[in-house]
């Protein structure tokens, strides 16, 4: 693998680390002679500064390791190396090349003829069997399915329990998080030093620290996260005045993800998508003459969803992931629900485009919106205005699982 493709390898990790031909903070990571330019907009934190170091040290042994393998297992490799890195910055004393291992052999076993999933929550304290000893799968696989079920383990991957998660010990949210809803009863129940690795049906791996999103490793593509860098990074470029529609719109946009339900969310708080619907039945205005009966009878349910609320109950976001699921885009402003189901009409500059929904939503970007897409793989891409010094803008996406 070449040096200047290692270096794309890393920038891929981060969500909020992104390419263009300008940005508000210009960032570098070099090999020797070799450097890539990334932007951000707000500097680095200490976390993630000190993630970068750590990768510009680590690739100059990483590259001669993989000098001789495909492009593709490369790139594996040298994420897997560097995610461990970065869970190692945050919690030294889990033993997170057993887990990574761990995780590797679940992708190989089924029970039933069903992928194996497994919820663990890793503890402080001693331990008693070995969960990850292969002599153990045959009773191990069959009892670990169930989502509220987990085995507790210490930092060694030692059983210290096996329990479940009552309905009375699960509260609902009532502020945005950074996890999917499904992990949620997880969080309720961790202690500040806990941690938590799910592995689901669909072979996705999550590490859960107990502020949310640490690291997750989907389609083979390994992820870092530092949670609030994210929602900073979604204000930074929706503009001000969109703090709570930032905090909201990320954690609606992993529940979307990891529900494999492809979706296109388009905010537009100053009117400049309604022309460029094609379908006027799925505007939701008692003044639109096309509006169908349906959606008709609905606006009282769903128009007063309010991305930009501050309580959870005004955003009622398990409806709106269901109105997110239907073909076409959901509309929306700060505190109204403007349309779903819609088909937008393709800007002359968004010829190029592959597939209808990232048609539709580069289009919505173009007509002024801010548009995001998630594939049916659950890829996440939001496009948006790269803003550089004295003036100057580049268009810009970031995409990550």
């Amino acid at each position: 693998m070449r040096k200047r493709k290692a270096l794309n390898v890393v920038i891929d990790m981060v969500p909020n680390w992104y390419q263009a031909d300008c940005g508000n903070i210009e960032n570098e990571i070099r090999i020797g002679c070799v450097s890539e330019t990334f932007y951000t907009e707000r500097g680095l934190t200490p976390a993630l500064r000190s993630f970068l170091l750590t990768a510009e040290y680590k690739l100059i042994k990483l590259l001669e390791l993989v000098e001789d393998i495909p492009d593709s297992m490369a790139t594996e490799l040298i994420q897997e190396s560097l995610a461990k890195a970065w869970l190692e910055q945050h919690e030294q004393n889990i033993d997170w090349g057993k887990v990574f291992s761990y995780s590797r052999d679940l992708d190989h076993r089924t029970y039933e003829n069903s992928p194996i999933s497994i919820n663990l929550l890793i503890r402080q304290g001693s331990g008693g069997f070995d969960l990850t000893d292969e002599s153990h799968y045959k009773i191990i696989d069959p009892l670990a399915s169930n989502l509220n079920v987990y085995f507790e383990v210490n930092q060694d991957l030692r059983y210290r329990n096996y329990n479940y998660i009552s309905w009375s010990e699960v509260k609902e949210s009532t502020s945005y998080k950074f996890i999917p809803e499904f992990l949620h009863p997880f969080q309720q129940i961790k202690d500040r030093n806990d941690w938590s690795v799910h592995k689901t049906s669909r072979g996705d791996l999550i590490i859960l620290d107990s502020c949310g999103l640490r690291a997750t490793r989907r389609k083979g593509k390994w992820t870092i996260y530092d949670p609030q860098t994210i929602k900073n990074m979604i204000y930074d470029i929706m503009g001000r005045g969109s703090y709570w529609i930032a905090c909201n719109l990320f954690e609606v946009l992993l529940d979307l993800s990891y529900k494999r339900h492809g979706a296109l969310l388009i905010y537009d708080n100053l009117d400049k998508i309604s022309a460029y619907i094609t379908n006027r039945e799925s505007l939701l205005d008692y003044n639109n003459e096309d509006l169908d009966i349906v959606r008709d009878n609905m606006i009282p349910a769903i128009s007063n969803i309010s991305m930009a609320s501050r309580h959870s109950t005004n955003i009622k976001k398990r409806l709106l992931i269901e109105l997110a699921s239907m073909d076409g885009a959901v509309i929306y402003s700060d505190r109204t629900l403007k349309g779903f189901g819609c088909m937008i009409q393709a800007h002359p500059d968004a010829g190029e485009a592959t597939g209808a929904r990232t048609t539709a939503a580069l289009s919505a970007y173009l007509y002024g919106c801010f548009a995001v897409k998630v594939s049916t793989d659950g890829d996440i891409t939001i496009f948006f205005t790269s803003r550089g010094m004295r003036g100057k803008t580049s268009p810009a996406k970031i995409s990550f699982l």
